[in-house]
This record gives structure tokens, C-alpha cells and sequence, in this order.
């Protein structure tokens, strides 16, 4: 089960109850394969596939159904994970 679903069956969440702007600063997109480092301060959409060093700054990150992210996501304000993220999640 997807995370956004898991967290909608706990409490009645939905994507409008966390504080992530409806733009983002930057997209990964679904035919994307993206290997590096990323460094961001807002918000980080990943719809393809990134593998490397991703510095969150205190930035939300949001992983699509088809997306997939192999690093540790750190210091993350907020998390959202509809794909797959192989690594640790300090959010």
C-alpha cells in the first residue's frame, strides 16, 4: 500500500493536509533516469529516477507512483513516498 494511503486510512490525510507548494522547483520526470547530487530548498517532485547525493536543506520531497530515489534523504522537512526510496528518510 502506498505511504499516501497508508497515511489517509490512519487519520483521513490527503495531499491538501501537508504544507508542500502545488509548484515545483525542480522535476525529475518519468522518463528521467538522474545520476549526481541534488541540493535544494523547497520542494523536489521525482517522477523518474534519481541514485546519488541529495541534500534537502529542510526542502519536501515528493517520490510519484513511478519514481524511485536510491539515496538517503536528509534534513527534509516533509516526505511523501508513492514510489520507492532505497535509503534512509530523516524528515
Amino acid at each position: 500500500m502506498p505511504v499516501t494511503e497508508t497515511l489517509m486510512s490512519m487519520g483521513g490525510l490527503s495531499g491538501d493536509d501537508f504544507d508542500i507548494p502545488h509548484a515545483p522547483d525542480m522535476v525529475v520526470g518519468l522518463d528521467v533516469e538522474l545520476t549526481g547530487e541534488i541540493e535544494f530548498e523547497k520542494f523536489l517532485r521525482v517522477e523518474g529516477t534519481f541514485e546519488g547525493i541529495l541534500a534537502c536543506e529542510l526542502g519536501s520531497v515528493y517520490v510519484g507512483a513511478h519514481g524511485k530515489i536510491v539515496a538517503d534523504l536528509l534534513n527534509c522537512d516533509i516526505v511523501i513516498v508513492e514510489g520507492t526510496v532505497i535509503g534512509n528518510i530523516q524528515a
